[in-house]
């Protein structure tokens, strides 16, 4: 049965949010914290998983990409030995995983316990993109975007809410708040795509009426962005294109101080990476 929400309300945060408490910090490091982070093998996700592990916390990247891609030089084994690097501590690790399967995922969390002990978390940062419109997107592309974008999340927040909802835990997803769609008309051009990335936002909505003990919230990225191929973008504003990776430390370091934050006050919500920033007076 669905508990009834009082108070918690999933909302947008605005521009400035300075006068709430909800991030005020009450971990001073993320020791001894376990935090899966999917795609975390480049871009916002290595960001990710980087500020965690960087904080004190472990880290375990999960995705399939156990070759180094033509575009990237990297993949999920060659970031986990690049963390490491960075924080002089075993850490972070990497774990070959398709999470559109569940026997994969049962596989995967059974190993974060093996190797540190516990689950503290869940980052849902990978994603299918294919940009195209209604009259060109092809059905593959259909079939991938649900797969990855609908599928695969809702399957690993399934099989972490089975393993946390009694002892509590954090859920977060890089996915775009539902107010887009009165606001914004930049999804218009791939309307598929932020279909598949708004079903994510409605999981949290869901996952935060059902299960109250789990903190759930959401980040989308203010900044517009394209992939270096423009394969994929993200964030609200298409009139300033950042770097890609001045935007990828941006969102990383928000996850960070997002994981710090109380989880009884920060539930429900939806934040853009730059206002958890601007609250904490870190921009």
């Amino acid at each position: 049965m669905i508990r009834p929400i009082v108070n918690r309300s999933y909302t947008c945060i605005k521009e400035s949010i300075r006068n709430t408490n909800i991030l005020n910090p009450v971990l001073k490091t993320l020791k001894n914290k376990t935090y899966i982070v999917t795609g975390g093998h480049y871009g916002i996700g290595y960001n990710i998983a980087s500020s965690i592990a960087s904080y004190g916390g472990n880290v375990v990247i999960l995705d399939t990409f156990t070759q180094k891609d033509q575009e990237y030089q990297n993949c999920i084994y060659t970031a986990a030995e690049e963390i490491t690097e960075i924080t002089q501590k075993p850490n972070c690790i990497a774990i070959d995983c398709d999470t559109t399967h569940k026997n994969h995922i049962e596989y995967a969390l059974h190993e974060t316990i093996d190797v540190f002990g516990s689950i503290d978390g869940i980052i849902l940062n990978a994603s299918s993109s294919k940009l195209y419109n209604t009259m060109n997107i092809s059905e593959s592309d259909v079939n991938d975007m649900t797969n990855t974008n609908i599928k695969a999340n809702f399957l690993l927040g399934q099989r972490f809410i089975k393993y946390a909802h009694e002892r509590g835990g954090h859920i977060i997803a890089i996915s775009p708040p539902l107010s887009i769609l009165d606001t914004q008309d930049s999804w218009v051009p791939h309307f598929y795509y932020t279909m598949s990335m708004m079903n994510v936002t409605m999981m949290l909505k869901t996952w935060n009426a059902e299960f109250p003990n789990i903190s759930v919230n959401s980040i989308w990225p203010k900044e517009y962005f394209y992939s270096p191929n423009r394969s994929y973008l993200y964030g609200f504003n298409k009139n300033n294109l950042f770097s890609k990776s001045r935007q990828c430390i941006t969102t990383g370091e928000a996850v960070k101080h997002l994981l710090c934050a109380d989880t009884g006050l920060c539930n429900g919500n939806h934040f853009t990476d730059e206002s958890i920033l601007i609250g904490l007076n870190q921009l």
